[in-house]
C-alpha cells in the first residue's frame, strides 16, 4: 500500500514533530555560546553563585526557630564579638593610657556618680 496524497506525514501526527525539525536545522556550532559568553558566564559561577548562598546562610530571615544554618551564623556572631572587644591584656594598656593621659593634663578623672539633683 503506497500513501496517497491526501493521507497525512507521520510527522504532522505528531505535534512535537515540527519544533525538532526547526531545532535540528541550525549547526550545532551555533547553539554554543561565544566565547566572551563562556567566559562571562565562568565568572557568573565563581562570583555570583557563593554569594547568594553566603548571603542566604548568614543574612537570610528564617525565623526565631532553629533551622539548618544556626550553627554557622552562632559561630559569625562569636567571630564578630571576638574582633570588636579587647583582651583582658588590651584593656588593662587602654586604661592605664586613658588615666595617664587625663592626669598629665592636670584634670582629674570624670565622675561615676550621677550629678545630686537639687
Amino acid at each position: 500500500m503506497t500513501p496517497s496524497a491526501s493521507s497525512p506525514r507521520v510527522g504532522d501526527l505528531d505535534p512535537g514533530a515540527a519544533i525538532r525539525r526547526r531545532l535540528f536545522e541550525y549547526e550545532p556550532a551555533s547553539l554554543y555560546p561565544t566565547p566572551r559568553a563562556a567566559k562571562w558566564g565562568r565568572w557568573g559561577n565563581w562570583i555570583v553563585l557563593p554569594s547568594v548562598a553566603l548571603y542566604c546562610i548568614f543574612f537570610v530571615n528564617f525565623g526565631e526557630h532553629e533551622h539548618v544554618f544556626s550553627t554557622p551564623r552562632r559561630w559569625l556572631d562569636r567571630q564578630k564579638r571576638a574582633f570588636w572587644s579587647l583582651s583582658p591584656a588590651e584593656e588593662s594598656l587602654a586604661q592605664t593610657q586613658t588615666s595617664g593621659e587625663n592626669n598629665a593634663d592636670g584634670a582629674s578623672k570624670p565622675s561615676t556618680t550621677p550629678p545630686a539633683s537639687s
